[in-house]
């Protein structure tokens, strides 16, 4: 199971429970040299409070092609996916507070944990988010008991099967 536990005077946290927002033609938007203004809202809140994060892409190529695009907003935000050379390095540097955010595929899923960690699903309709993975993806936020919460966030344009889910299998787990 995936809810977070501390046992630290026997406190026990609940998983965050994702947030879904609607962003039509992000890919359309994203291609045209532009960040869908919620979006943007969204890592500029942030990057303003000191909050380092990672963003799901659905496809190594949009991620690539888009990279550019985010560093414009914070010159240290880079990507890393499962190919990428210095992976390790930049997970290694967003954990040191030295780069404030990683835009990255599937392969963070699982296994990174970092304090205070926001996390937002680009294209969460995208088959490869599986309501299995969604919820690994969810789990990588507040992790521990100094930041036992945080913000999951599924941007979409269209709610999924695994979507729903993923979400009520959280608020399962969280007892809700």
């Amino acid at each position: 199971m995936l809810i977070h536990l501390f046992r630290d005077d026997f406190t026990v946290f609940d998983l965050p429970v994702p947030t879904m927002r609607f962003l039509p033609f992000y890919k359309k938007q994203l291609v045209a040299s532009r960040i869908p203004k919620v979006l943007e809202r969204q890592l500029t809140s942030w990057l303003k409070d000191g909050k380092p994060f990672l963003l799901f892409f659905p496809t190594i190529e949009l991620m690539e092609r888009t990279a550019p695009l985010f560093e414009r907003i914070d010159a240290s935000i880079t990507f890393v996916y499962a190919n990428e050379p210095n992976r390790k390095e930049k997970v290694q540097a967003l954990r040191d507070g030295k780069i404030a955010g990683l835009l990255t595929t599937t392969i963070l899923e699982r296994g990174i944990t970092i304090p205070n960690l926001q996390v937002a699903v680009l294209g969460a309709e995208s088959t490869i988010f599986t309501s299995n993975a969604l919820i690994q993806i969810s789990g990588r936020v507040g992790r521990s008991v100094e930041n036992p919460d945080g913000d999951v966030v599924f941007y979409h344009h269209g709610i999924t099967k695994s979507m729903d889910e993923a979400i009520a299998e959280i608020k399962r787990l969280n007892g809700l």
